[in-house]
């Protein structure tokens, strides 16, 4: 059953990294990121919103829905990697990048074998019931069950076309997937009530309940419009990202996106470090839409947006 494993060491790597499209692999961390959001998201709701439904225990709900997101991506890595078990260059370097960011360590030659040993042996006795069980039987969370499902097809899809080609024991794959997706999301209820939302009562100047949008309106998009236009030097630029860090971390309310923002951070950092050695960069659209309650944080993180893309 493992035997794509010695296939993925064997492949003739040279002397660099394994080669994968730069659009592909910008598509893939992107992915990879909104996987992890929706299920950070989804914890966030309930500890917030449906206290009641994790028993008091916080700390092991968050903990156990961010086990099932790196179950979710290695499980997508396995079942694709065993469909046809003949890895190229370019489907090395996506599962590398796969392995790297849901173990969050780095993956080399020394540990490669192991950690793909390891991570397929144990993935191929996770089941997608178990993987997607908040979002199919949590009332509060049947309604992310469909982005997530397409969000896991986005990355299966991203791995079988890592080198532009799609073999047919993939494309078998990316099928089955499908149907056992589609065939999960039927066992949500959507006739059952959800439990009451504890929304928070409007204060100050925030008169309008229920969840708000930004980033369509006007006056909204003035924060974004008004960063700085004049060309800073590395210094300066260094001295602004770090002193917006230091003020972001002080904020409690966006502790559920700093990390992504830490991530966009240093994905921007990489890219503008192949522009300046004149290799190929990805056009990255920055459309963004801020959601939540009011008073948590939306208008906070917007004034900081510009100063991390200027800086």
């Amino acid at each position: 059953m493992l035997d794509w494993i010695k296939n993925f060491l064997e492949v003739d790597r040279g002397n660099s990294e394994p080669t994968l499209n730069p659009q592909v692999r910008v598509l893939l961390f992107e992915s990879l990121r909104d996987c992890s959001r929706v299920y950070r998201a989804a914890s966030y709701v309930v500890a917030h919103e449906y206290p009641e439904q994790m028993n008091g225990n916080v700390d092991s709900f968050l903990e156990y829905m961010e086990d099932l997101h790196r179950g979710l991506i290695i499980k997508l890595l396995v079942d694709v990697a065993q469909s046809d078990r003949y890895w190229n260059v370019a489907e090395c370097g996506a599962a590398e990048m796969i392995l790297k960011y849901a173990k969050k360590v780095k993956v080399d030659q020394r540990n490669l074998e192991e950690t793909l040993r390891s991570v397929a042996e144990r993935a191929s006795k996770l089941k997608w019931q178990s993987l997607l069980k908040p979002f199919i039987e949590m009332p509060p969370l049947r309604k992310k069950l469909s982005e997530v499902i397409g969000i896991a097809l986005r990355i299966a899809n991203l791995i079988t076309k890592a080198d532009g080609e799609v073999q047919t024991p993939k494309a078998t794959t990316i099928r089955r997937l499908q149907a056992e997706f589609q065939q999960l999301a039927k066992q949500r209820n959507p006739r059952q009530k959800e439990p009451g939302r504890q929304t928070p009562a409007p204060t100050g100047r925030d008169t309008t309940s229920g969840n708000q949008k930004i980033g369509t309106h006007d006056a909204d998009l003035e924060l974004a419009e008004a960063a700085p236009k004049e060309e800073l030097i590395p210094e300066e630029r260094k001295q602004r990202l770090d002193e917006a860090m230091k003020a972001l971390g002080k904020l409690v309310v966006l502790a559920l996106v700093k990390e992504d923002i830490r991530e966009l951070i240093n994905f921007l950092k990489i890219e503008s470090a192949r522009e300046s050695r004149n290799l190929a960069t990805p056009q990255v659209s920055l459309h963004t839409v801020f959601e939540g309650n009011p008073r948590t944080g939306k208008r906070r993180w917007l004034e900081f947006w510009p100063i991390f893309f200027v800086a």
